[in-house]
């Protein structure tokens, strides 16, 4: 048996994280063993949702999150460390034929040749065919293969690319009491470029997304605080082509509410929309919360949540392709049944739900599992009103624990329907540059690169 690591998301508030922690998160002694099908946790951990051993109480620095485990060295991480897992690359193609020479086919997709290095947490693809990815490293794919790209500060997590020769990354170092990170891409090499760390907050600041509308405009959330003092706040920054700036942004839920930023998207300079989610201390369950900007301020937009008996809600993702049309991803559930997956949609006037398949039956049988099996949606991508791409992960009971697969939604603008993807691992991000053509990140279950193209 090796030491259980999960890949974690830092400031994820749900299950299957983007391979993050949340802030100021600890681990419960666990353990690993590999299977056929990828990677099985033999113990719980602490916190809300699949992977959890119960509520999570803010103070306590409980792991938030659950899903796939993976066996290796802790990296990084606020107070935990994060688990170095090998990155996962995922190329779409909806129809098409595998473009790579000796990729194994598996029911549409078909794995392409990496770097095996550590997990990836962020993409953003260019028009043009190019690609950046962020997380243990840096992977640029230039129409033909993926190289690593030096340079990029350790901890930059996700990536916005408005140009082929223009990128920004955010994230927070690996530190136990994180600053928020960020890093620009001039064409040749990665630069770091100080962040706007709140001076009030010195318990922490994180970036969990980015958003691009050119290389003098980009939008970054986050949080602020982290946990560790006791409340987070959102956190939201603004890039000017030249410094990063604090832009004040509310907070949903009465005094003492914890709020934190895991997506967004900007489809122009004067039309962001950010999602996560809050909870109230020593309360459940966590609800959704989306935010919008119009061009002077941020501001808080009613959405909804599934029934309490439900459980908590959560957003983890959003794509907006106009400033009236957006969707967003997540997942919601209860540790004692299967966790679903989460869809929600913006028509320029309300946030309403949409209905979405699941992999994981909703009578699996959980047994001794409970609260670490089911679905979630991490990251979302669209290119049109009818044309939508989600990933994510699906944890399914087998032999000794639990088997993470990678999860894959499409939306048509009628229905949700699953892609076949049976790859071991998670998928945290994904960017399409046309209906027919996306790429995902993640992480694999056996510790190995994978890109995967159909």
């Amino acid at each position: 048996m090796q030491p259980c690591f999960l890949p974690i998301r830092r400031d994820h508030m749900g299950p299957l994280p983007r391979s993050y922690a949340y802030g100021g998160a600890r681990k419960r002694a666990a353990s690993c063993s590999k299977t056929t099908m990828g990677v099985s946790c033999m113990s719980e951990l602490e916190g809300n949702g699949p992977g959890s051993g119960g509520p999570r109480r803010n103070g306590e620095n409980l792991l938030r999150g659950g899903w796939s485990a993976s066996c290796g060295q802790a990296r990084r991480g606020r107070l935990a460390g994060r688990a170095t897992i090998a990155g996962l690359l995922v190329v779409l193609v909806p129809g098409g034929t595998s473009a790579s020479a000796g990729a194994a086919a598996v029911a549409g997709w078909s794995v392409v040749p990496s770097p095996n290095k550590g997990g990836l947490t962020g993409i953003s693809c260019a028009l043009g065919g190019s690609c950046m990815a962020v997380g243990a490293f840096s992977f640029s794919w230039d129409g033909r293969r993926w190289s690593i790209v030096p340079g990029l500060s350790a901890g930059l997590d996700s990536v916005s690319c408005p140009s082929p020769a223009s990128c920004i990354a955010v994230g927070g170092t690996p530190t136990a009491i994180p600053r928020a990170l960020a890093g620009s891409w001039g064409g040749k090499r990665w630069s770091d470029v100080p962040a706007a760390n709140p001076k009030s907050t010195p318990s922490g600041d994180d970036l969990n997304s980015v958003s691009c509308t050119s290389a003098t405009s980009c939008t970054a959330v986050g949080d602020t605080g982290n946990g560790i003092a006791g409340v987070t706040k959102t956190l939201v920054e603004s890039w000017n082509g030249k410094r990063w700036s604090v832009v004040p942004s509310p907070d949903k839920g009465p005094a003492g509410s914890n709020n934190v930023l895991l997506g967004v998207s900007c489809p122009s300079t004067r039309s962001c929309t950010a999602v996560g989610d809050y909870f109230l201390y020593k309360s459940s369950p966590d609800m959704t919360l989306v935010e919008s900007w119009d061009g002077t301020r941020w501001s808080l937009e009613p959405s909804p949540d599934e029934p309490p008996a439900s459980g908590s809600s959560y957003l983890n993702g959003v794509s907006c392709v106009s400033s009236r049309l957006c969707t967003a991803v997540g997942n919601y559930g209860a540790t004692s049944g299967p966790w679903k997956t989460l869809v929600e949609s913006w028509d320029g006037a309300k946030w309403s739900i949409v209905p979405s398949p699941d992999a994981v039956a909703p009578s699996a049988n959980v047994g001794s599992n409970a609260g670490s099996v089911g679905d979630a949606l991490n990251g979302v991508s669209c290119v049109s009103v009818d044309a939508c791409t989600a990933v994510g992960s699906s944890q399914e009971p087998g032999k000794g624990g639990v088997v993470g697969m990678t999860l894959v939604e499409s939306w048509d603008g009628a229905k949700w329907s699953l892609v076949p993807s049976p790859i071991a691992g998670s998928l945290s991000s994904v960017s399409c540059t046309s209906v027919n053509v996306c790429t995902a990140v993640g992480s694999t279950g056996t510790y190995k690169a994978l890109v995967e193209r159909s």
